[in-house]
């Protein structure tokens, strides 16, 4: 695959350490980074962004007993398809800083959806014959996503916080707050839908998605819209940003500039 590239891809290191947290932790001189994402669910792995390469970062618990060859292989190829997009995904060329909030987390979330609906149609032909371990594997993660978005913690967590920021009206404070509860709940939302859109077993229950707080005609528009971008294979995602701007506000936010800065 990183073959086919011209020019070819650079992937500087995959790297499986003895400790994953503080290995990406190190690479990015940080400390935030956890890989408990809440509501049992566990970041196994990690594309770090460089200014011209990546590094590929993987937990070494995916080497232990319970794991088999397809299921780290949708693993390596979700993270692939994370370094290829980098290359794919364009700056913000405005000074408006609420555009750029919106054009970034309209690219990140359709980074998150393409790559594993492209990892999981190469893992079709690569193994058209699935274990019964990775069918579990499969199915134990899309049941995990949709019930941490049924269950509606996540909405509550940020309708408290809003609840507060109208209190102390402080930006800065209420994003660092809502950061984490956002990042996991947008990115749920995108996983869910791209199981919908690959496996039969999780069509035939996208019904039970409704009963999220997050699922509404503003979610549905954007998800239909990064369908058909995908199955275009189209990285152009200006005219969504408008579509990004109406997702937002389910997590109740709202972004616009003003001569003091960005006001939400």
């Amino acid at each position: 695959i990183l073959n086919r590239f011209k020019p070819p891809l650079n992937i500087e290191k995959v790297i499986v350490p003895f400790d994953f947290i503080k290995t990406v932790n190190q690479i990015q001189n940080i400390s935030s980074f956890n890989s408990d994402r809440g509501q049992e669910q566990i970041v196994l792995a990690k594309t770090i962004e460089l200014n011209n390469s990546c590094i590929l970062v993987f937990s070494p618990n995916i080497y232990t007993k319970g794991w088999d060859n397809q299921m780290r292989m949708s693993l390596y190829l979700h993270e692939l398809m994370h370094a290829i997009n980098h290359r794919r995904i364009p700056k913000p060329t405005t000074k408006s800083l609420s555009y750029n909030r919106l054009f970034m987390n309209l690219y990140i979330l359709y980074d998150e959806y393409y790559a594993n609906r492209e990892s999981f149609e190469v893992i079709g032909r690569v193994y058209p014959c699935k274990s019964k371990i990775f069918d579990d594997f499969i199915q134990g993660n899309f049941k995990s996503f949709l019930q941490s978005l049924i269950d509606n913690k996540y909405y509550e967590k940020i309708k408290s916080e809003i609840s507060l920021f109208r209190i102390h009206g402080n930006i800065d404070l209420f994003l660092k707050e809502v950061h984490d509860i956002f990042d996991a709940a947008a990115k749920n939302i995108m996983y869910v839908y791209s199981y919908i859109d690959h496996f039969d077993f999780a069509k035939s229950q996208e019904k039970l998605i409704n009963n999220s707080n997050f699922i509404n005609k503003k979610t549905k528009c954007l998800i239909d819209f990064y369908r058909s971008k995908y199955l275009k294979n189209d990285f152009d995602l200006i005219s969504g940003v408008d579509l990004m701007e109406d997702f937002l506000t389910n997590f109740g936010m709202r972004f616009e500039d003003r001569e003091a800065g960005e006001y939400c």
